[in-house]
């Protein structure tokens, strides 16, 4: 009886992969596979846990099965929590350099610095940016945006793309004054 449970199980399980083995593209997907994955190990390991039983009388053949499989999906599922935590405190995706994007939205025209640039990803997937350029007065701010939308998309595959643009003195406080005072006038 347990060999026939664990054949109907495998046999779910190898079709359940079999739908899956595409969609390995995000955290959740991938997570889906892990189980999925544990599941037909879990099969086998039943299978061969009822074959040692029926063949040798090895009842603890079962507990020890489970053991191991067991260990070998809490040891794979430690990378796939690491890369969650990664996704949920928003650090930057492992494949974009931050400082590649920023040289990249410098080189620009018209782009005279960038600063506060942060990246990271929804789901570990879509990656995602801010950052403010400072564009000199040459240019048109519709114009840098296009471009640099354009221009994250086509080289680092970031399509959400959110940009300040500021003018080189739009930081500049008068001496004396804060940053709030400086916006309104004096009387």
């Amino acid at each position: 009886m347990m060999a026939a449970v664990a054949v109907g199980g495998l046999a779910v399980n190898l079709a359940g992969m079999g739908i899956l083995r595409r969609r390995t593209d995000g955290l959740n997907a991938r997570a889906v596979v892990l189980h999925m994955l544990g599941d037909l190990l879990g099969s086998l390991g039943a299978l061969a846990a009822a074959g040692a039983i029926a063949l040798f009388g090895w009842r603890w053949a079962d507990p020890v099965a489970s053991l191991a499989i067991g260990a070998i999906i809490a040891f794979s599922s430690v990378r796939l929590v690491l890369e969650s935590v990664h996704v949920l405190m928003e650090g930057a995706p492992s494949h974009l350099d931050a400082e590649e994007i920023r040289r990249a939205l410098l080189s620009l025209a018209g782009v005279c610095d960038v600063h506060d640039l942060h990246l990271w990803s929804l789901g570990g997937t879509a990656p995602l940016l801010t950052a403010h350029l400072v564009v000199d007065h040459t240019v048109r701010a519709q114009e840098v945006l296009r471009s640099a939308t354009a221009s994250m998309a086509e080289r680092f595959g970031i399509d959400h793309v959110t940009l300040q643009v500021e003018s080189p003195d739009f930081n500049i406080v008068g001496i004396g004054r804060s940053p709030i005072d400086s916006r309104t006038p004096s009387p």
